[in-house]
């Protein structure tokens, strides 16, 4: 059994998670069981107005989050929906900040920078590719992009 004194000059350990949500529910829901301390978010599906409601959710639950909005789109039958969405979220007291990229499609792709305890600041991104598409078309732009 470690003492007191080793769990304080321990080196920060950070621990990072992916998670195709298929939605802001079920996002959160991860975010309130997981004991990963940043998480990276493909297609929660918010738009509009429940961006900032999300950020706010976060943060009542110990998450400062990056939030990029998710693209609307129309099903068949005229009802609105939404696609793809992406984000990042840090446990409070680990910095996050956005990190400025250029890319075609802000609901596929965002980028943070992490500053942890004891560590140097740490690029991360989080993309959400086309399922069956390989590296090729928008996954190949998208790619393209954040490389350049």
């Amino acid at each position: 059994m470690k003492n007191l004194k080793d769990a304080e000059t321990a080196p920060f350990s950070l621990h990072a998670v992916t998670v195709n949500s298929t939605g802001w529910g079920p996002a959160q829901e991860f975010l309130k069981s997981t004991d990963a301390n940043l998480v990276l978010v493909q297609e929660h599906k918010l738009v509009g107005e429940e961006v900032e409601k999300a950020r706010i959710w976060a943060r009542s639950v110990g998450w400062c989050g990056i939030i990029n909005e998710a693209r609307r789109t129309t099903e068949k039958k005229g009802k609105a929906s939404s696609s793809a969405g992406v984000a990042i979220f840090a446990r409070t007291g680990i910095g996050l900040r956005r990190d400025p990229i250029v890319t075609s499609r802000n609901d596929r792709v965002i980028a943070g920078i992490v500053e942890s305890p004891g560590n140097p600041p740490l690029s991360v991104i989080c993309a959400y590719f086309v399922t069956k598409s390989g590296m090729a078309g928008l996954n190949l732009a998208l790619l393209s992009e954040v490389s350049s």
